[in-house]
């Protein structure tokens, strides 16, 4: 008997796991202690998201590697366990199938002592009586325990009934968050089509733009023909009619310039309220994907709940089935004390008696057997188990090279984006020297062509007789605002275009470069040079008659190197669109690789199971610290729910950093999980600074490239 018991006892002793009262048992924890473990970690370069998920992978397939290697050292130590208890058990059966044959030959050797056996019978019976009464205050004890165990059972079944609806409402919330993240990606796909359609209007834009500027060309050749024919007739009042109908031309086209230049700025508001809007949208999947994390570590706990509920189930129900064998075996027990006591004197019943024993016995060695059985059914689940989890070791590799391959592939994305990059600042320096130095050449050609025109009215007062006065005196009504316009330009922005366009008003052209070189100022001072001796042979030429005309002649501009300073910025327009349009392919690739990674952690996080076979005293350790916790840590987090009831890594240095088993014995710390929290940290920030600077970046430079194009078409 004694024996039996042990062997049930023994059956139905299993690595038991206790469940947290509260849900703040997995959480990680954020007190002081994380930033002591913070400070000890030495200053290493950042690591980025994919490694430390491969790191944590890793990890996560040795702590399986050990835990497999436990779980078959206990198997053995299981099997040879019950192989001795056989062996006892086997031993004490064949004693006592030797000891009942020896009495069966000593009661036929003794049936005529029977008195002697009665007194030894009845001897017996007290023995058996006493022996009754202790199994009797064994049965009630049991009975207590069997009310104790159906209450706790009813109290899990109904904690089970209340997991199973938080886990439906976790399935709904789900259901909405997918729903809310298509309506959300298909807001972003309209808006991605409005974009295209922006970009294909400014397209359009560009060619009215080449329209208009050969329409300017040919106005410009017509005006070239109109100032020669007006060279051939001598009279001033065709003159003054040409000059006005140039004058009219002329300011058609500045006005249809202007407009133009307007709807270009609408078009690059609106384009600004677009990038906007999509970066409202990028934080409002940040937010999503966030509650998504949250409600998938809820989703853990809760799964982490019911399958500790179920190995508590499975233990109340196999010692409820060790209590109804105890009670069938009293019951046995007590039928055999009463066969004995009514069989008192009957010898001949004995042999009875043995016969029925070596029944008992040989149903107890069948039950034996069963539970030899189970044992090896058992030993073979737990094979299936091994080479599950060697498959999913395998998987993991897998993942680990592809989420390898894919690092290389944004390592080289990042760095044709900051070449990219240095490209655009080094032609934003160039193209601001060269503003420069084009601001301070137009204002030296102003201050030159205003001291002609001063020159060439003095000339024209002495020599004109009475009857051409009224067209000097036009001519000079003409002049002053074309002084003053001079002056407002160059004390303005610096943009010579007005004063050229007034002294084309005025005069007929002689071109002059204006190259963006350096050697521009030689030329424009060749270019004086040659104009003041054309005076001086003019001068030389001028009879002193009243009726002869004077020509002059005054500097024109070169339009044709604006132009292509247009098309130069239009040029580095449609590379910045171009970027954009990367920029936004890029963020959308990123965002299915996310998805892609959160599906495969979320699968992995609920299909391990390996964290089910701790010890007691682990549990107890993390439920103590959990509760130290509670206070003052409220947030949670993905590598806690990963790293809960599984190895942790512990940092000896700054040289030597060493993968240690957790020890069931010892109390269980959370270093690893916070230093690994950290370092995720710091690169989710280290990326979001990146992020910002670069759309910072990006603004100021199509703020800069608006204000070059003003300029120039100014």
């Amino acid at each position: 008997m004694d024996a039996s018991d042990h062997s049930n006892d023994t059956v139905g002793e299993k690595p038991s796991v206790d469940v947290g009262d509260n849900p703040t048992e997995n959480e990680p924890i954020h007190n002081t202690q994380e930033t002591e473990a913070t400070e000890t970690v030495p200053s290493e370069p950042l690591i980025s998201e994919d490694e430390i998920k491969i790191a944590n992978l890793t990890t996560t397939v040795a702590n399986q590697s050990s835990e497999i290697a436990e779980l078959n050292a206990r198997l053995v130590a299981c099997q040879q366990h019950y192989e001795t208890i056989l062996a006892r058990q086997k031993d004490d059966y064949s004693r006592e199938k030797q000891s009942t044959v020896m009495r069966y030959a000593q009661a036929e050797k003794a049936k005529l002592d029977s008195d002697k056996r009665c007194d030894t019978l009845l001897a017996k019976n007290a023995d058996l009586t006493k022996e009754k009464e202790n199994l009797q205050m064994k049965l009630s004890e049991f009975k207590l325990m069997n009310t104790k165990l159906q209450q706790a059972y009813d109290n899990k079944a109904a904690e089970l009934n209340t997991t199973r609806k938080e886990l439906e409402k976790v399935k709904e919330l789900n259901q909405s968050i997918d729903a809310t993240l298509k309506s959300t990606l298909n807001h972003l796909k309209g808006e991605s089509q409005q974009l295209r359609e922006q970009r294909e209007l400014n397209e359009r834009l560009k060619r009215d733009l080449n329209e208009q500027r050969e329409i300017n060309e040919q106005l410009n050749s017509q005006c070239k023909q109109l100032t020669e024919t007006v060279q051939a007739v001598p009279t001033d009042d065709e003159r003054t009619q040409a000059f006005d109908t140039l004058l009219n031309e002329h300011n058609a086209l500045k006005s249809q310039l202007a407009v133009v230049q307007e709807e270009n700025n609408r078009f690059l508001e609106k384009l600004k309220s677009a990038t906007e809007d999509h970066l409202a949208l990028e934080n409002v999947i940040e937010n999503f994907r966030l509650n998504a994390v949250r409600d998938k570590e809820t989703n853990k706990k809760l799964y982490d709940d019911l399958l500790a509920a179920r190995e508590q189930d499975s233990i109340e129900i196999s010692r409820l089935k060790q209590i109804e064998n105890l009670h069938n075996q009293t019951l046995a027990d007590n039928a055999d004390l009463r066969q004995l006591l009514e069989k008192e004197h009957q010898h001949l019943e004995l042999t009875q008696k043995l016969t029925e024993k070596n029944s008992v016995l040989q149903t107890n060695y069948e039950q034996l057997e069963i539970v030899h059985k189970k044992i090896s059914e058992h030993h073979d689940s737990l094979k299936k188990l091994n080479e599950e989890q060697h498959s999913r070791i395998a998987q993991l590799e897998t993942t680990e090279t592809a989420l390898r391959d894919q690092l290389k592939d944004l390592e080289e994305i990042f760095g044709s984006l900051s070449k990219s990059h240095e490209e655009i600042v080094k032609k934003y320096d160039d193209s601001l020297i060269e503003i420069q130095t084009l601001k301070k050449k137009h204002q030296a050609n102003t201050k030159d062509l205003i001291k002609q025109l001063q020159q060439l009215q003095k000339t024209k007062a002495t020599a004109h007789d009475d009857a051409s006065s009224p067209a000097l005196q036009t001519s000079q009504t003409r002049n002053i605002p074309v002084k003053e316009n001079l002056g407002d330009h160059s004390s303005g922005r610096g943009s010579p275009t007005g004063s050229y366009s007034s002294l084309n008003d005025m005069t007929p052209p002689v071109l002059i470069s204006t190259s963006d070189q350096p050697s521009v100022t030689s030329s424009a001072n060749n270019n004086n040079n040659h104009h003041h001796h054309q005076q001086q042979q003019h001068q030389q030429l001028v009879p002193a008659d009243d009726e002869q005309e004077v020509v002059v002649s005054i500097v024109d501009i070169d339009r044709q190197k604006l132009i292509d300073k247009l098309l130069k910025q239009q040029k580095l327009l449609v590379r910045r669109n171009e970027k954009i349009e990367f920029l936004n392919d890029h963020i959308q690739l990123l965002t299915q690789d996310l998805q892609n990674k959160r599906k495969i952690i979320q699968a992995y996080a609920m299909n391990a199971d390996g964290f089910m076979y701790t010890s007691n005293e682990s549990d107890l350790a993390k439920q103590q610290l959990a509760n130290k916790t509670r206070t003052n840590s409220t947030s949670t987090s993905l590598m806690a729910t990963l790293y809960n009831r599984a190895t942790t890594t512990a940092a000896t240095g700054s040289s030597s950093t060493a993968n240690k088993i957790f020890d069931q014995s010892a109390p269980m710390t959370l270093e690893t999980s916070l230093d690994i929290m950290g370092k995720l940290q710091s690169v989710l920030e280290d990326t979001l600074l990146k992020n910002i600077t670069l759309k910072e970046n990006v603004d100021t430079l199509s703020k800069e490239i608006e204000k070059l194009s003003k300029r120039t078409r100014k």
